[in-house]
């Protein structure tokens, strides 16, 4: 069934979704969606949940720099190669900061 409150939500999201993002998923069967807010762009990340990755963590690659992972409240700084790698538990994460903002991403 669909709450037909979700709509703006939904129509949002999938207009939003055709922007391009600077996040780009590793791990199998993982998406990237650009998220626009009010006072700041973030890249909705969805991946199976855990199990279903058999344990492993949700590996993206992004700029250089330090993020926050606003689904979990976790700090997330990149690694060698722009390289992070998330727990995603539910496997969402919403990865907000100055170098994701859909806007500002030239490719």
């Amino acid at each position: 069934m669909h709450d037909e409150g979700s709509r703006p939500l939904a129509r949002q999201l999938l207009s939003d979704a055709g922007s391009e993002t600077p996040v780009r998923p590793i791990s199998e069967h993982t998406i990237a969606l650009a998220v626009r807010g009010e006072r700041a762009d973030a890249v909705g990340v969805f991946a199976p949940a855990v199990p279903a990755r058999r344990g492993q963590p949700v590996r993206l690659r992004l700029p250089a720099g330090e993020y926050v992972d606003l689904w979990s409240g976790a700090s997330v700084r990149t690694g060698p190669g722009g390289e992070v790698t998330l727990p995603a538990p539910d496997g969402i994460a919403v990865i907000a900061g100055a170098d994701v903002a859909a806007t500002g991403y030239r490719g």
